[in-house]
């Protein structure tokens, strides 16, 4: 084995690469730190974004959700309004066969009586 003798001043040349190459990522992790101690959140300032989103969050669901009651609460009332209609308009037709079924003698006056007293035609 042959050994290649170095001299001083490819050493030095050698040094100062390795010198450069450090200072080059120094320059560049301290750039970095900077740009850290800039940019970066701390705990307590998230906390408080994360926060405040929440609140707005549960701010716009609880309205939705407020709107979405009372979207459901009125739709109700009126389907409640339209059955109520509709047995009446029942109601009216059973009560007029009765008191025809009764004039023309199909039906006696009780039993025209215990019909119309049924819960559903009174």
């Amino acid at each position: 084995m042959t050994q290649k003798k170095i001299t001083n001043a490819q050493l030095l040349t050698a040094i100062e690469k390795v010198a450069n190459s450090q200072r080059k990522t120094d320059e560049t992790l301290g750039e970095l730190i900077e740009f850290l101690q800039e940019n970066m959140v701390t705990k307590d300032e998230l906390d408080l974004k994360l926060s405040a989103l929440d609140e707005s969050v549960n701010g716009r669901f609880g309205k939705l959700n407020h709107d979405l009651r009372d979207y459901i609460d009125r739709k109700l009332t009126e389907l409640k309004g339209d059955l109520i209609s509709l047995l009446r308009k029942g109601d009216t037709k059973a009560i007029e066969l009765i008191k025809t079924l009764q004039r023309t003698k199909v039906i006696t006056t009780q039993e025209a009586d215990r019909l119309l007293l049924l819960d559903s035609l009174a």
